[in-house]
């Protein structure tokens, strides 16, 4: 028999149960030993080949081998057949103990016991763990090594991606769905099959840094490296080329924008896998999308992390899709694609119909019922073409069955996409869902100014205007950092004023687009350095100017700040109730 908590031993002999019931077994080498009452006993038979010991019905002792298995008694008891150099005997499983290990090689084979038991449990304890984890899994490792609990759409989309050949597609979930778990999980699958997989990511400033915590304490401890415009001033052009050489790297769109040399160094190579996060800021005609055209023709995957596509900009929309799939998009005319996604658009609407007529029935505690089936069927008739599955699923419908219009959803949404290059997930399809979705809302604090602040707002209104976009850059600056503190209204109009002493070049480029850039905490405070000196003046803003710094002081004088006495104050009300949380970004 077999003790499984002792598989390492092998098979063994059971003696008998002593009067506590316990088991008192005897194992070939390893000794006899008593076993705890109700541990679990497997039964096993004697291989053929078996060398054993065994009791002749004349009483005396042989040695022989196991030819083969006989039968088994009314008792419970087995007969084997056994040769020994005396002839061949029928004998009871009572009377044979199994001998030593033999060292013939070819006895060894004969009897699978060329390795020792404890051996075989140890790999096979691995293997079952293994195959557990995998279970565990759904079949996708990744998860087992990150520090995440995947959601069902997460999980989804990450399959998506890696069961295809070319692993090149737009995340598009609705926001707060989770798209970077959903490429974290990605890359930590395809960073699984080769530890020298490449992996660039581009983000804005802010997000970038995110990206840099998230793949380390989410996936796998993996270093990566950053690169912003922070560190582009720091490295010299041998350390930033070692650093872009990397398997890993997270690259800010400010530091790209800025600096051609880092360019050239991530264009210069081929990437296994590049992410670029927010794509749907870089649309066709921005000055980095030809930068991003470069880098998805040299690289075998591509994820492209973007908000829901919008019918209102299809020209953005093409701009992605080419990038993932320049043979079927690149060149494409906007109409083209805006008379598809209109025909798509019914097909939607048909949907959002269905699926809010089998919720409306579900709340009610009941299915649809044979009329309404028919009914949603009718809307469907001649909806799509060519589809002889779907017409399947229509014909089912019209004859009452509620489950095919289950089926007529979910297939729907898997084969009838804009693309199936794009996975998009929104809440509405996750209602049954027990997760808290995150949801956003806006909050207006009213407050009131001081006279003093009123004064210096009302004179920042007169502050003279320009039509070009240098002169829309510099109002913008005025409009940013006049509307906040009284001492950070000083420290601008002070910069400002020394750089209109310089006079100031005003060679800038995209000056609107660098002042609304999502930058990071590093690189804003030198792009908005760098837009206050290079802006050039505007007509009459050296004697505006004059009169702004003589009302903000005066606004300094008075020490008071609206607008933070009023977040102030509806913090602490905020507060008052223990469940209410507040998370500050400086």
């Amino acid at each position: 028999m077999n003790v499984l908590a002792l598989g390492q031993l092998g098979v063994g002999k059971l003696h008998k149960y002593d009067e506590l019931g316990r088991a008192i077994v005897h194992f070939s080498g390893e000794g006899t030993r008593i076993i705890a009452p109700n541990t679990p006993i497997v039964r096993t038979r004697l291989s053929e080949g078996t060398p054993v010991r065994f009791r002749t019905a004349t009483g005396t002792t042989a040695n022989g081998e196991v030819l083969e298995f006989l039968v088994e008694r009314d008792d419970g008891g087995f007969v084997y057949r056994i040769q020994s150099e005396d002839g061949l005997f029928e004998v009871w499983e009572g009377f044979i103990m199994p001998v030593g290990d033999s060292t013939d090689p070819l006895n060894l084979l004969k009897t699978y016991r060329w390795d020792s038991p404890k051996s075989f449990m140890g790999r096979w304890s691995i293997a079952d763990l293994y195959a557990r984890w995998y279970a565990a899994s759904g079949g996708f490792p990744a998860m087992l090594g990150a520090c995440i609990l995947p959601l069902g759409h997460q999980i989804y989309a990450a399959r998506r991606v890696l069961f295809d050949r070319t692993p090149r597609f737009i995340l598009a979930d609705e926001v707060g769905l989770g798209k970077t778990i959903e490429a974290g999980l990605i890359i930590q699958a395809l960073q699984a099959e080769r530890r020298d997989f490449s992996v660039l990511v581009i983000a804005p400033g802010s997000m970038s840094r995110q990206w840099l915590t998230e793949t380390y304490l989410r996936f796998g401890a993996r270093a990566y490296q950053h690169v912003d415009c922070t560190r582009m001033i720091e490295e010299s052009r041998a350390s930033l080329a070692s650093i872009v050489a990397g398997p890993r790297l997270i690259v800010a769109t400010t530091a790209l924008e800025a600096y051609s040399n880092l360019v050239d160094l991530v264009t210069s190579r081929r990437w296994d896998m590049i992410v670029i996060d927010e794509a749907h800021q870089i649309p066709p005609g921005s000055i980095l999308y030809p930068v991003l055209e470069r880098l998805a023709e040299q690289a075998d995957g591509l994820l492209l992390l973007s908000a829901t596509p919008s019918k209102r900009d299809i020209g953005g929309l093409i701009g992605m899709l080419a990038l993932v799939a320049p043979e079927a998009y690149r060149g494409l005319p906007p109409e083209a694609l805006q008379a598809k996604y209109d025909r798509q658009s019914t097909v939607w609407d048909r949907l959002n119909f269905t699926r809010k007529l089998i919720d409306a029935t579900a709340s009610e505690g009941r299915t649809l019922n044979p009329d309404e089936v028919e009914f949603i069927a009718d809307e469907w008739i001649g909806l799509i073409a060519g589809d002889s599955f779907f017409d399947g699923l229509v014909a089912r419908m019209r004859a009452g069955e509620a489950d095919a219009a289950l089926e007529l959803i979910a297939y729907v949404q898997e084969f009838h996409r804009l693309d199936h290059r794009i996975i998009r997930t929104r809440r509405a399809t996750l209602g049954s869902d027990s997760s808290a979705w995150p949801v956003r809302g806006l909050i207006e604090i009213p407050c009131a100014p001081t006279q003093t602040e009123a004064i210096f707002l009302s004179h920042l209104e007169e502050l003279p205007a320009a039509e070009d976009a240098a002169g829309a850059a510099t109002r913008a600056l005025y409009q940013r950092f006049c509307s906040s503190s009284s001492s950070s209204t000083l420290r601008f109009l002070q910069e400002r004023r020394e750089a209109i002493g310089n006079d100031p070049s005003g060679e800038t480029l995209d000056p609107i687009g660098r002042i609304t850039i999502d930058a990071g905490p590093n690189d804003e405070p030198i792009i908005l350095s760098e837009l206050v000196r290079e802006l050039p003046a505007l007509p009459g803003e050296a004697i505006w100017l004059r009169t702004a710094q003589a009302l903000a002081h005066a606004w300094h004088e008075e020490g008071d700040c609206s607008r933070a006495d009023a977040l102030g104050d509806w913090l602490e009300k905020h507060l008052v109730d223990a469940a209410n949380q507040v998370l500050v970004f400086v």
